[in-house]
C-alpha cells in the first residue's frame, strides 16, 4: 500500500455492542458505525487532494482561426500544407 497514495486502511476495532448476540454478524448499530467510518475516510481522501487547474489554449486557436479567414485557407488546407513541409 505504500506505493499507492490513494489507499487507506480503516481501523475495524468495533465494540461488542456492534454485533448480534452470537457475535458473527454486525447489527444495525454496527453497520451504521462502519458506514460512517467508511464515509469519513472517503471524504478525507478527497478533501486532501489538490486539484490542478485546467489550462486552455484558447488564444492560440482563436489566432489560427483568424489567420485562416484572412488568408482564405480552411483549417484542413493549412493542416495538409504543414504535413507536406
Amino acid at each position: 500500500m505504500k506505493r499507492y497514495n490513494h489507499t487507506e486502511v480503516i481501523d475495524m476495532n468495533a465494540n461488542r455492542a456492534h454485533y448480534t448476540k452470537h457475535g458473527l454478524h454486525m447489527n444495525k448499530t454496527g453497520k451504521d458505525w462502519l458506514t460512517r467510518r467508511t464515509a469519513d475516510t472517503i471524504n478525507k481522501l478527497f478533501a486532501n487532494q489538490e486539484l490542478a487547474p485546467i489550462t486552455l489554449k484558447w488564444k492560440e486557436s482563436l489566432v489560427k482561426r483568424n489567420q485562416s479567414k484572412t488568408t482564405g485557407h480552411k483549417e484542413s488546407d493549412s493542416r495538409t500544407e504543414q504535413q507536406e513541409v
